[in-house]
């Protein structure tokens, strides 16, 4: 019985001892055993359950785990971070370890390449005349590790950079990730107009950036003036309405009165035409239906990039001054729903005017100025107002335009699209204005000028249409068919100064006349021609202005043709008075033969032969400019100044100079502006 007992006893021991010599079970999971980034500087976090201890070991430099180590539960996930550097080189891969009861377990870092680099220029700030700049021309960055330092260089050029620079300078306040390089723009500008900034980081060119001095604020003296105003009801007008616009402007529906394939409308106050013109290659049908319904101008078929043309002529303005453009349309709902305004100088390079609208229909987002709306009973729906500054001086004419700008009918529901057919109808209503706010002659300054005769640059390439044109007063005569061309014809050769030629730009009231004794024919081609002239015969311009005194400076620009055997040198003078002439400065002097003299313009091979009917100011080699003040004229307070180009006797021939007085002599063109 002893021996039992003592048995079991032993046995329960041996059970326990059994039972403590068990291990106790270990856990370990981490929830990745790779990861990747990009080159920046940057913090990962992960997880990891543990029983009992854990540490780890990088085996580079730039990977480091925060926490290094810890002591888990086995139950719950622990949070630590992988700190990664930033790679400032090509893409790299590392490795750590999470150590857990002897066991060392991989966990794979692969990261980018360096991805650090520049964007875009900007400018930030404005300038404006004589304030001190305190802008800045920026330079995007990204993917920085905050530690990066660059020098920089800068050029600054354009009409309204002097008194401006950029110092040489090094930038060290990188932000990581992504941030903007500050250059400072020193001084304080002395001119406005546009500036441009090109920008160099550590020897390489980043890009440039522009922007405008805005010109110095000066009292207010600006006036309003308007340059045209087309006339249409303001409301749904009656047969009688419709009528009454029809009989004011048969051009515009009257196919025989148009000039080529448009309509036109002369507008009701000052000197402007509206006219339309369709794109090229135009799949849609062509423009058709020209009225006046409901006492509206009205047209069909406008289709994408068709447009509403407003040409002003004998315009004087300033560089900055504002145009204001405004009135109203209407439509059909299938019609053009969407019209961008545009603007020229020179009626062949288009600038948007600011404060365009921005819409989405469909998956179409676009910008509009002008959206007119289904209802002819108001002003209010489809009415628009747009402004914009002038880029530079217009001195002739200024052209403004609407164009179709999206395919998107005025009603766009079910349907979006335009009209192909030509039946969508649209139309103006109530008064369309083209008004400025200038700070020029209106405001007390010169009047009259500037002032032009070029008939190359207004379009006119013929001598039918040169003599079937206003410009053609009294100057036709002495060739077969032309004795009455004129809209005052003198009937005879003689006196040469009955013979005019109105301006065809600026001054309505100036003309050009000649005075020779024994000139016997009158022509363009298109320049003005003349048959006779000799030595001491000349061409006057005849302008009327104000406010005129002898510091005013002036730019006087031109160009000559002639047969080989006229004359073809021209000394340039000007008057107060039509008695007493003061020579130009700057006279030329030219040798024909063994003849020398000194004259202003002057004939070239090219000029009586080649080049003789065409005339373009940057390529044409008779062309000429002079700028001077007129110094020696009687102050005119209202009354003429005058200009001539006097003849001598000096033709083309290098052998015998004495020119042939029955040969044709050119004036391609003379201009009269005032100086900046």
């Amino acid at each position: 019985m002893k021996n039992i007992f003592k048995y079991s006893i032993l046995l329960l021991l041996a059970s326990v001892l059994a039972a403590g010599c068990q291990k106790e079970e270990k856990i370990f999971q981490r929830d990745t055993d790779a990861v990747s980034c990009d080159g920046t500087a940057q913090s990962l976090t992960h997880y990891i359950k543990a029983s009992g201890e854990w540490s780890s070991e990088s085996t580079e430099s730039w990977i480091t785990l925060d926490p290094a180590s810890g002591i888990g539960d086995g139950k719950s996930f622990q949070k630590y971070n992988i700190n990664v550097a930033y790679n400032s080189g090509e893409a790299r891969e590392g490795v750590f370890y999470l150590i857990h009861d002897g066991g060392r377990f991989p966990v794979i870092v692969s990261q980018g390449e360096c991805n650090f680099k520049y964007g875009a220029v900007a400018f930030e700030g404005t300038l404006s005349q004589e304030v001190e700049s305190t802008a800045y021309v920026t330079v995007s960055y990204s993917g920085a590790s905050g530690e990066e330092s660059v020098s920089y260089t800068a050029t600054v050029s354009g009409e309204g950079a002097a008194g401006l620079s950029i110092e040489n300078g090094t930038f060290d306040s990188f932000e990581s990730g992504s941030g903007l390089v500050r250059i400072p723009v020193r001084g304080t500008p002395t001119a406005f107009g546009e500036v441009v900034f090109a920008i160099t980081l550590n020897g390489k060119s980043v890009g440039t950036v522009s922007t405008t001095v805005a010109k110095k604020e000066e009292p207010s003296t600006t006036v309003d003036v308007t340059l045209a105003v087309w006339k249409f009801c303001d409301h749904e007008g009656t047969n009688d309405d419709r009528a009454e616009l029809m009989a004011r402007h048969p051009e515009w529906w009257d196919s025989s009165l148009r000039v080529g394939n448009s309509g036109i409308c002369y507008s009701d106050e000052g000197r402007g035409v509206l006219t339309v013109q369709e794109a090229a290659g135009k799949t849609a049908t062509a423009i058709n239906s020209w009225g006046g319904g409901q006492g509206h101008l009205y047209i069909k078929g406008f289709y994408v990039d068709d447009y509403w043309l407003f040409t002003m002529s004998d315009v004087n303005l300033k560089k900055a001054d504002e145009i204001n453009f405004s009135g109203s349309m209407g439509g059909s709902g299938s019609s053009a729903g969407y019209y961008i305004c545009e603007y020229s100088v020179d009626g062949s390079t288009w600038t948007e005017a600011g404060g365009a609208l921005s819409e989405t229909v469909g998956s179409n987002t676009f910008k509009y100025h002008v959206a007119p709306k289904d209802n002819i009973t108001n002003t209010v729906e489809g009415a628009f107002d747009v402004k914009f500054h002038l880029p530079s001086n217009v001195n002739g004419k200024l052209y403004i335009r609407l164009r179709v700008c999206v395919d998107i009918r005025l009603n766009h529901g079910t349907t979006v699209k335009i009209t192909t057919g030509g039946g969508g109808s649209s139309r103006f209503k109530g008064n369309i204005t083209v008004s400025a706010k200038t700070s020029g002659a209106a405001a007390g300054g010169v009047e009259g000028l500037p002032v032009g005769w070029n008939f190359y640059a207004i379009g006119l390439t013929t001598t039918a249409e040169v003599e079937a044109s206003d410009y053609n007063y009294s100057w036709s005569f002495g060739q077969s068919g032309n004795d009455n061309a004129s809209r005052h014809p003198v009937g005879a050769a003689q006196p040469s100064y009955e013979h005019k030629v109105l301006a065809t730009s600026g001054n309505p009231e100036a003309y050009l006349t000649a005075y020779g004794s024994n000139v016997t024919a009158y022509i363009f081609n298109p320049s003005i021609q003349i048959k006779g002239f000799g030595e001491n015969d000349y061409f006057q311009m005849v302008i009327p202005v104000k406010n005129v005194t002898p510091d005013v400076k002036v730019c006087v620009e031109g160009a000559v043709g002639a047969a080989r055997s006229a004359t073809g040198n021209w000394v340039l003078e000007y008057s107060s008075d039509a008695i007493n002439w003061f020579t130009a400065p700057d006279i030329k002097t030219v040798t024909r033969g063994e003849v020398t003299f000194q004259c202003h313009f002057y004939n070239t091979a090219g000029s009586i032969s080649t080049t003789r009917k065409v005339y373009d100011k940057a390529t044409d080699d008779t062309y000429q400019k002079y700028i001077f003040p007129l110094t020696g004229i009687s102050a005119i307070e209202n009354g003429n100044l005058y200009f001539r180009l006097r003849a001598l006797i000096w033709n083309n021939h290098q052998t015998d100079p004495a020119a042939n007085t029955g040969g044709w002599t050119d004036l391609k063109g003379f201009e009269v502006s005032i100086a900046e």
